[in-house]
């Protein structure tokens, strides 16, 4: 269901999809395309269904921005729903080991989630990201909640891996 890209692959965001309401939101608000979200993100994928490369359901990445004292990440998710009606627990159960290997690369994950998409809420509580639901911030008129998740991961050195 969800497949890794290696730096050999091309992922083609280009592929039709119908993104659910609030991911074209949410896409709207970070002044990329699709296109350009896939490019300047490291770690992306595509999420398909049956094992069917031509049938798109997704794409997720991880734009790593490192900064001083520390790294972080922003992950993201543009789908048209149908991974998380027809597969919960294995979508689930593949986005945490993302997330745990995301976490091994930064020291924070961080993004906005759109205040009423409440699925795509339940579901980032349930990859364990905390979410300010109490302060919503307005970014383009639209109400958005922060989430987060630290990394918990130390290096064998002591330091924070691949930082």
């Amino acid at each position: 269901m969800f497949a890794a890209r290696t730096p050999d692959d091309s992922i083609d965001p280009k592929t039709s999809i119908a993104l659910q309401p609030y991911d074209l939101i949410e896409l709207s608000l970070s002044n990329m395309t699709l296109a350009e979200a896939v490019r300047f993100s490291d770690n992306t994928g595509v999420l398909y269904l049956n094992d069917d490369p031509s049938d798109v359901t997704g794409y997720y990445g991880l734009e790593v921005e490192h900064g001083s004292p520390v790294s972080y990440g922003i992950p993201w998710l543009l789908s048209d729903g149908r991974v998380f009606k027809e597969f919960p627990k294995a979508a689930t159960t593949a986005a945490l080991q993302w997330v745990h290997m995301c976490l091994e690369r930064v020291h924070l994950l961080t993004n906005v989630v759109h205040q009423d998409h409440k699925v795509a809420i339940r579901w980032l509580q349930a990859l364990g990201f905390s979410i300010d639901l109490d302060n919503p911030i307005l970014i383009n008129g639209e109400p958005v909640c922060v989430f987060w998740q630290y990394s918990t991961y130390i290096a064998p050195t002591g330091g924070f891996a691949n930082v």
